[in-house]
């Protein structure tokens, strides 16, 4: 993990370089992809994304399930 960075949404730019490529620039490193693999990336993304927030929501129902057994609520 010595390469690991952390971005802000702020350090990333994407730009159209032609019908079939795109650039995006992380951190001032710049990447060139094609359309498919751009296509690619945000679904993986999007999947990624979707999974933490349905493992959010589970340990949510999970807190309010132990706290009902408990009579917290």
């Amino acid at each position: 993990m010595k390469n690991t960075k952390f971005l802000e949404a702020e350090e990333i730019t994407l730009e159209e370089v032609n019908n079939e490529f795109v650039s995006v620039t992380m951190a001032g490193e710049k990447f060139v992809f094609d359309m498919d693999t751009l296509y690619d990336i945000s679904f993986r993304f999007a999947s990624f994304l979707a999974y933490l927030e349905q493992k959010e929501e589970q340990d949510a129902d999970q807190i309010c399930a132990d706290c009902s057994r408990t009579k917290v609520h």
